[in-house]
């Protein structure tokens, strides 16, 4: 599914339904990485074609590699919901301005035409970036697998 026909879903009103069947040449991917010193650290990754895998590892509920399938029109919701969230319009970088970094957080979204990486150090920023990260380990069994209760 291209970029272009997920925006199109709030652009034009096209049904995620309609949008979720095209077809998909290159996936765009959402990849969200949290390195902490105290909590769980663990990569999660949902491409546009439904492909979502988590890796844990330090201070995870379970480590390693876990891949699931999401259905088509989840898949289409979530990525409506990530590129309307205003994820574009923030910074590529917030660094702590105390420098204890516990958590680092890394969001990515790329298709064939633009990619963009969103770091922050200890949260800071706007709330966005936690909203974000929420968005990513809500996304189905994701908590279970890292543990995470935030």
């Amino acid at each position: 599914m291209a970029l272009t026909s997920v925006i199109a879903i709030a652009a034009t009103g096209v049904l995620i339904e309609q949008v979720a069947k095209a077809p998909s040449p290159q996936p765009i991917v959402l990849r969200m990485r949290r390195v902490c010193q105290s909590c769980p650290n663990y990569v999660i990754r949902l491409t546009s074609d439904g492909d979502l895998s988590y890796e844990g590892g330090e201070r995870t509920r379970i480590t390693g590699l876990h891949e699931r399938k999401l259905d088509p029109i989840t898949t289409a919701t979530i990525i409506h919901d990530f590129i309307e969230s205003g994820f574009y319009d923030l910074e590529n970088e917030y660094p702590s301005p105390v420098h204890h970094m516990t958590v680092f957080i890394s969001i990515e979204m790329s298709d064939t035409r633009m990619s963009k990486v969103v770091a922050s150090e200890d949260r800071y920023g706007p709330l966005l970036i936690v909203e974000l990260e929420r968005l990513f380990d809500d996304l189905p069994g994701m908590r279970d697998l890292s543990g995470w209760a935030y």
